[in-house]
C-alpha cells in the first residue's frame, strides 16, 4: 500500500489516505504491463504474476470533496499478485510504499467505498467482481452502489 497519511495536497483526493498503487495505462502498454510499471514506480517492488480480480466504476455524478471538481466517471482494474522481487524503497511524490496488515488497511481507510473495496479484494475467496461505486456529495452511496461476485 501507498501510505499518502504524510504528504497533503488541496488536488489530491486521496491525500492523507491509504491506498493501492496505480495509475494510468500508457498508450505502448497492455493493461498487465501498466500494473507492474505502476507498482514499481511507486513501491520498488516487481511484481511476477498479475492477476485480475476486478473492476469498478466510480460514478462520480453528484460527487464532490471539497473544492476539487470531478470530471466525470472513471474505471479501475483491481489485480493481486502473490509472487514479487525487490524491496520497498524510500517513496515518491506519491508517498510512501508500506506493508500493512488487512485489518489495518481496513481500520485506516477514512472512505466507505475503500472498505468496501478492500473487502473485496481480501474476503471474497478469490473470487471475482464487478462494481459500481457511487456518491451522493462526500458520502459513500451504499443504496444506489453495485457489486456482482462471479
Amino acid at each position: 500500500m501507498i501510505d499518502k497519511s504524510e504528504r497533503h495536497s488541496d488536488k489530491d483526493p486521496n491525500s492523507g489516505m491509504i491506498v493501492a498503487p496505480g495509475g494510468r495505462i500508457r498508450a505502448d502498454e497492455d493493461l498487465r504491463n501498466s500494473i507492474i510499471r505502476e507498482v514499481r514506480e511507486e513501491s520498488g517492488l516487481q511484481l511476477l504474476n498479475p492477476e485480475i480480480r476486478g473492476t469498478v466504476l466510480y460514478d462520480n455524478r453528484g460527487r464532490s470533496f471539497g473544492d476539487i471538481d470531478f470530471k466525470g466517471d472513471f474505471f479501475a482494474y483491481v489485480f493481486v499478485a502473490d509472487c514479487y522481487f525487490g524491496s520497498l524503497h524510500k517513496g515518491t511524490n506519491e508517498g510512501v510504499p508500506k506493508w500493512i496488515e488487512n485489518r489495518t488497511i481496513i481500520e485506516r481507510s477514512y472512505r466507505e467505498c475503500d472498505k468496501r473495496l478492500w473487502r473485496l479484494v481480501s474476503d471474497n475467496n478469490g473470487k471475482n467482481f464487478s462494481a459500481v461505486m457511487r456518491h451522493k456529495g462526500e458520502m459513500f452511496d451504499t443504496m444506489n452502489s453495485k457489486v456482482v461476485l462471479f
